[in-house]
């Protein structure tokens, strides 16, 4: 074969013929990123629609009956400083109980880290608490932290048994150890 047809066949088919398989390759590779990114956008918007619809039925839920209200009233609760607040409601509410039935006897800083708090460092404090008393009183003083203060875990609660001789009535009663966690909110939105 001399030159000239080796010069022909080579940049007249061969050079032609590999820049339009790589062009071939360059319009499917593209064509695929593009069908994958359609993908990836209509899935988005998919899920983009699925949570405005449910943000709508979670307005309507919140605007039906009392609910706002409720929530900007534990809102305003929780500016007020929580441990100030929370003797006042354990006061308060040991008064209102018949005399004698139930007694704190200690209060403060829970020792050690929580198994709840520990991974997820999110400022939180834990109350430990002791009581003597009754059990029915016990589940009165329960019930009103619970309603009261919304942002209150309980943590754990020992219930072992005691003894007459601290009790006004003189019947046995119980000894409630308790650990409650408080979250500390973020901040309160204006």
């Amino acid at each position: 074969m001399n030159r000239h047809r080796q010069a022909i066949l080579v940049h007249g088919y061969a050079v032609p013929a590999a820049l339009a398989v790589l062009l071939l390759g360059v319009v499917f590779y593209v064509r695929s990123r593009v069908s994958e990114e359609m993908e990836k956008r209509e899935l988005a918007r998919e899920e983009l629609r699925m949570v405005k619809a449910q943000v709508s039925l979670l307005e309507e839920f919140m605007g039906s009956g009392e609910r706002r209200g409720n929530l900007t009233t534990w809102e305003e609760l929780g500016r007020e400083d929580f441990f100030h607040k929370f003797t006042q409601l354990i006061d308060r509410t040991l008064s209102e109980l018949p005399g004698g039935s139930l007694r704190r006897t200690a209060m403060g800083q829970a020792p050690g880290g929580g198994a709840v708090t520990g991974p997820t460092n999110l400022p939180h404090s834990r109350i430990a608490l002791t009581f003597e008393g009754y059990f029915q009183e016990m589940q009165t003083l329960l019930a009103t932290f619970e309603s009261e203060m919304p942002a209150l875990m309980l943590e754990s609660l020992d219930v072992t048994r005691g003894g007459n001789e601290a009790s006004t009535t003189g019947g046995p009663y119980l000894i409630f150890r308790i650990v409650y966690l408080h979250w500390d909110g973020p901040p309160i939105r204006s």
